[in-house]
């Protein structure tokens, strides 16, 4: 019963990690773009790909050891809707994580 709880509030604050991630890179990202930014827009994308790994993990964790059994959640649509939610942001989520990985390097010139 306790680990249950625990991965449901493991989950919840992944949740809420991956939302303080993307809130601190709408801040941070504008049309002119100065290059000392992308280290900083760089670690937040990694904030943000850890606690999607986080939100995957105790998800799915939640999926086969929760309190519902798989067969609820897996003949359910809207867990399927969530799911490929889920899969559609992490695919559209490459391109800004591979840019800030090549720019990573600071300096003075704009991108």
């Amino acid at each position: 019963m306790h680990v249950e709880i625990l991965v449901r509030y493991l989950h919840f604050v992944s949740i809420l990690a991956l939302t303080v991630a993307l809130f601190g890179q709408h801040l941070l990202v504008r049309p002119s773009l100065p290059r000392r930014e992308v280290p900083r827009l760089a670690g937040l994308d990694l904030v943000y790909a850890l606690a999607v790994l986080g939100v995957l993990a105790t998800g799915l964790l939640q999926w086969r050891v929760g309190g519902k059994s798989a067969a609820f959640y897996s003949h359910n649509p809207v867990f399927h809707a969530k799911l490929s939610l889920f899969g559609l942001i992490g695919i559209v989520s490459i391109y800004p994580t591979i840019f800030f990985a090549r720019n990573k390097k600071g300096g003075q010139q704009r991108l």
